[in-house]
């Protein structure tokens, strides 16, 4: 039938149209992406739950590896962390990602596949590799770097030679220092006929500290039978410094003493030999035969002085002769070496707080970075805080009012303030007591320099006693999240290992300088999803990254914590900060001491709390329901057997007995001067942690003030 014009006016424009959407959509079922014969959601799914058939193919070879672009950008590097069955899967997948993936996708695929190759020693196929990727990689420097070691092991000496040579040329940055590459060179000047090829092993084996790389010459040339070749002196040389890098000191050190002590005194004598020497002697004895050896090699050889002199020190310091270390330390720090000036002054803090009181002017006046001396300073603090010297904080704080941050100044000024208000100090300060706290309740300098470090803030802890002090309520510091950041070179990277659920590996490439704050933050929030509260905090307190509290702060084991804190009468806030000092809720933790647990119970105290609570045994200690039952019990009891908090948490770190013999030395200091006189340095901090913890957590979920957990604590300020 004909239709006119005319007529087709009188059709519906609807139906017109209909075939048009039928059409598109019978194209884009027949055109939908597919990633071997499953739609990419489909594949997805099946991939993460490992339920993928694939998986247990025998040879990904015979799989359309071209499809995997249907992934996106680095589909085929993420693919090969899964488990095939096919040994070689990931294998083929990296070098696929490496030939024709993105950036940093593909050279951080070359990396994998150039580091297990290695691994496997499977040196001929990396050599292969080098015809079809060493153009793309010729600029990248653990491709390069892995050639050359391949080309060595697989005997190619004369191509690793010029490939070793064009890579320390090329890159001088990353090779400088590389032992491994020395010794590589030394080995292919031997194996190339090289005329001077055992003045190079000597050279080795003078020139650097003893280490695993000395072992490997040796065995070389023991298994090659070269040794013989060299004379005896020279042998005494080889097998000394050998015999220090397996850890066979005393035998080292007599061979290579009575080398240099002997005719060959000048002979050998080199700044790696002498470290050497130093690595080696590991007793009294031997020390003081080799300080003797280092003043006469000074005399005679004074190129060697500044050498000698520095190892001298460490050496004196090492062996506890602090004093006579300071001096050298003093001298070589003459020249305005920071590091040699914090080493002057902390062997004089651990010998004699009275002279580094002294000298404390003098470090001043030659501090580049303050920050720098964080450390030793703080140590300073507490030596004469064990020792009751209250007058010598009250004129450190005098001295580096205006020269440090309000940080490292912070528990000078407090503990100057409080000697003030005690009476215990009757030396004058430049502002009075009230004030110092006062200024450091409001997060201010605690002290009139105040222009100096203005971006640093006074240490929280003594912020929070300040603020009780004066009646003060103080909210702890927040951190702000981060807004803005700039993007790192591999965040990508990570954003695609947590998008295919591959958390571990993501964690392991923020050890990556590469890797930005922000891409760090989501991985600690991806491990929080995992309830792996360890890990992720270790990186979070190790990266100080910028994110919310919460997240510093977290509450695993919610409902069985505080179920426990309310049966022992203990506040949950307090338990959760015990447990997150403890174990940061690794319930699996164990210390170097045998503490297991959550709560890090030693096995006698659990079985003994286990009898008192009528069990019949503890349990499993890795339990998390049956170790802060037991915790939450023990920190009870401590509590039931002492005066206060802090001394209930000092007991459950170092043990009641130690605890009440600190005591008898200080029976009328108020509580929170006597924990600055407490010996062992980690119970004090665990105890100062555990305080700032509870702030936080009081405060961020129980709406408990912060003046309320000082006093619960220090009830005696």
């Amino acid at each position: 039938m004909r239709i006119s014009c005319r007529s087709l006016t009188k059709v519906p424009l609807i139906l017109l149209f209909l075939p048009i959407p039928i059409f598109l959509l019978l194209f884009s079922c027949c055109t939908s992406p597919t990633i071997w014969g499953y739609p990419v959601e489909e594949f997805y799914d099946l991939l993460r739950s490992e339920e993928l058939p694939q998986l247990a193919e025998m040879n990904v070879s015979a799989l359309s590896l071209d499809e995997l672009e249907n992934l996106g950008a680095g589909g085929a590097l993420f693919l090969s962390y899964f488990p095939f069955a096919d040994s070689d899967a990931a294998l083929q997948l990296r070098r696929y990602e490496a030939e024709n993936g993105e950036e940093p996708y593909a050279s951080f695929a070359a990396r994998l596949l150039v580091k297990e190759l290695s691994e496997r020693r499977a040196y001929q196929q990396l050599l292969t590799l080098e015809d079809d990727l060493g153009p793309r990689y010729g600029n990248f420097y653990p491709w390069r770097r892995a050639i050359v070691t391949a080309a060595y092991w697989h005997r190619q000496d004369e191509r690793a030679l010029v490939l070793l040579q064009k890579l320390i040329d090329d890159f001088p940055d990353q090779t400088e220092g590389d032992q491994e590459l020395v010794l590589l060179k030394t080995v292919l000047r031997q194996r190339t006929g090289d005329p001077d090829w055992k003045a190079a092993f000597i050279r080795f084996f003078q020139d650097y500290p003893a280490g695993p790389y000395h072992v490997r010459a040796w065995d070389y040339l023991r298994i090659e039978d070269f040794l013989e070749q060299f004379s005896e002196d020279e042998r005494r040389l080889l097998r000394g410094v050998d015999l220090v890098a397996r850890g066979e000191r005393a035998r080292g050190f007599a061979l290579l003493h009575e080398l240099v002590s002997g005719s060959a005194f000048s002979m050998y004598l080199s700044p790696g030999l002498l470290h050497t020497l130093a690595a080696a002697a590991d007793t009294s004895a031997a020390a003081g035969n080799l300080l003797e050896l280092y003043s006469r090699i000074s005399t005679e050889n004074p190129r060697f002085s500044r050498e000698i002199s520095e190892l001298s020190a460490f050496l004196l310091r090492r062996e506890g002769r602090h004093r006579e270390a300071h001096s050298l330390f003093s001298r070589l720090a003459e020249d305005g070496d920071q590091r040699f000036l914090w080493y002057a002054f902390s062997s004089l803090v651990r010998s004699n707080t009275a002279a580094a009181l002294k000298e404390l002017p003098f470090l001043v006046a030659a501090m580049q970075d303050p920050a720098y001396f964080r450390d030793i300073l703080a140590d300073f603090c507490q030596q004469m805080a064990r020792y009751r010297n209250w007058d010598g904080i009250v004129r450190a704080y005098r001295v580096l009012d205006g020269s440090v941050g309000a940080d490292i100044l912070s528990p000078y000024a407090y503990i100057a303030a409080r000697a003030s208000q005690e009476g215990i100090s009757r030396l004058p300060l430049d502002l009075e007591g009230n004030e110092i706290l006062e200024r450091l309740a409001r997060g201010e300098y605690p002290g009139r320099g105040g222009a100096v470090a203005p971006d640093a803030s006074p240490d929280p802890y003594y912020r929070l006693l300040a603020a009780a002090d004066r009646g003060i309520d103080s909210e702890p510091e927040s951190v702000k999240p981060q807004t803005a950041h700039s993007p790192g070179r591999l965040d990508p990277l990570v954003a695609g290992l947590l998008d295919y659920g591959l958390v571990s590996q993501a964690l392991e490439l923020t050890e990556d300088a590469e890797v930005s704050e922000y891409a760090a933050a989501g991985v600690v929030q991806a491990l929080y999803r995992e309830e792996r509260y360890e890990e992720g905090l270790r990186l979070l307190l190790k990266r100080s990254l910028p994110m919310e509290r919460l997240y510093f702060y977290p509450r695993p084991f919610k409902v069985s914590t505080e179920t426990q804190a309310e049966n022992q009468g203990i506040p949950p806030w307090l338990l959760f900060s015990l447990m997150r000092q403890e174990s940061l809720f690794n319930p699996a933790a164990v210390s170097h001491a045998g503490a297991m647990g959550l709560t890090q119970l030693m096995p006698a105290t659990a079985r003994d709390v286990a009898r008192r609570l009528r069990l019949e045994n503890p349990g499993d200690l890795f339990d998390p329901y049956v170790n802060l039952q037991l915790g939450a019990w023990y920190l009870r009891h401590m509590m039931d057997r002492t005066d206060n908090l802090s001394d209930a948490l000092a007991s459950y770190n170092a043990g009641i007995t130690r605890l009440r013999r600190w005591r008898q030395y200080s029976p009328r200091l108020p509580d929170d001067l006597f924990l600055e006189t407490i010996p062992f340095q980690e119970t004090r901090d665990y105890v100062k942690l555990l305080l700032v913890s509870s702030w936080h957590y009081g405060y961020l979920y129980y709406h408990v003030r912060g003046e309320e957990i000082v006093f619960l604590f220090f009830p005696r300020m």
